[in-house]
């Protein structure tokens, strides 16, 4: 697998695979009407898309135009699960510990954290801000409404497993936190390419070894790389947080921690590497814009079937690649019955 501007240009690798692949579809007219009109009182016309919309658009356009863009869709229909709130919860404890005093960032303090915001969590006492009303809501609604085959008393049980098995592997990523120099923490990165602008959420940046900065993404599941694969950009699971190379000044590594599997996935950001996430999001946001134009859809939803993105798409039971005989028109019918 490469991560080159110029194998990228002539069709190789993975994600240009990806862009090349599937047959265009006519948008259902209700659906390309709000997304124009949306367009338009958005930032004077500006769309805003996200580091994660953008992997979600490589995966399957069908299940990013409909999560994004479709008018059935308004306030989001990918509810809070399982492993989000998880994911949510580990990286509010990680964001507090780094926010200590240099001094104060060892074991016991992260421990107290970590008991903190889980006691938040689950009596609803947000002790002055410990995590936010959103944040409670949504473990409230995961727990009252199981991911999956998860009941609720197993799923609160697999969060409160997973929250404690990530925190205690933190400090093997780090384990001399308190010499650790934070640049910046949860810091919104924004960028524009061909009208688009993009928003999105760095977890940790901290100065590297020998200068540069770091950008550091916490991971709460698993590593899909293959057991003899080489890491690189042209990996929808590291591309993502490749982007941040493009977005912030000073990038040397990437780095992914799987704090579950005591994984960390290091890529130095080089020249070549960033050069390849230009090629990339200019060729997707262009694809991007080609629709509001063309008013036709890429779909090839059977591609991203086996990624793992499909169990947490909301229109699974709609989509033609589960569906068989399901057209694009039939999943925007469908799609206006869903609450």
């Amino acid at each position: 697998m490469t991560d080159s501007t110029e194998a990228f240009l002539d069709g190789q690798g993975l994600i240009a695979g990806l862009l090349a692949s599937g047959e265009s579809v006519e948008i259902p007219e209700h659906w390309l009407t709000y997304y124009q009109t949306r367009a338009q009182r958005n930032r004077g016309g500006r769309r805003t898309e996200s580091p994660s919309s953008l992997i979600k658009y490589l995966g399957c356009p069908l299940s990013w135009f409909a999560d994004r863009h479709a008018p059935e869709n308004q306030g989001g229909v990918f509810v809070p699960n399982t492993f989000g709130v998880l994911g949510t919860a580990v990286h509010r404890i990680i964001e507090l510990f780094y926010k200590e005093r240099p001094a104060n960032r060892d074991e016991k303090t992260l421990y107290e954290i970590r008991d903190d915001v889980w006691e938040a969590l689950t009596t609803g006492d947000i002790k002055g801000g410990i995590i936010d009303t959103n944040t409670l809501k949504d473990f409230q609604y995961a727990i009252e409404h199981p991911f999956g085959n998860f009941t609720k008393q197993g799923g609160r049980a697999f969060i409160e497993k997973r929250v404690k098995e990530c925190v205690d592997n933190l400090l093997a990523f780090d384990d001399r936190p308190h010499r650790t120099k934070v640049i910046a923490q949860e810091k919104w990165s924004r960028a524009e390419t061909n009208g688009i602008s993009f928003n999105g959420r760095v977890d940790l940046i901290v100065e590297s070894p020998k200068g540069g900065h770091s950008v550091i993404d916490y991971k709460t599941g698993k590593s899909h790389l293959d057991e003899d694969e080489v890491p690189s950009f042209d990996h929808l699971e590291f591309f993502k947080s490749g982007m941040y190379s493009v977005t912030e000044p000073d990038i040397e590594y990437i780095e992914q921690w799987y704090l579950m599997e005591e994984l960390n996935v290091r890529l130095r950001a080089n020249e070549e590497r960033k050069g390849f996430v230009n090629a990339v999001i200019d060729e997707t946001t262009s694809q991007m814009n080609r629709i509001e134009n063309s008013g036709e859809l890429r779909i090839n939803p059977a591609s991203s079937k086996d990624c793992g993105q499909c169990a947490y798409c909301p229109i699974k039971d709609v989509c033609p690649a589960w569906n068989e005989g399901m057209s694009l028109m039939d999943v925007a019918e469908a799609m206006k019955d869903k609450e």
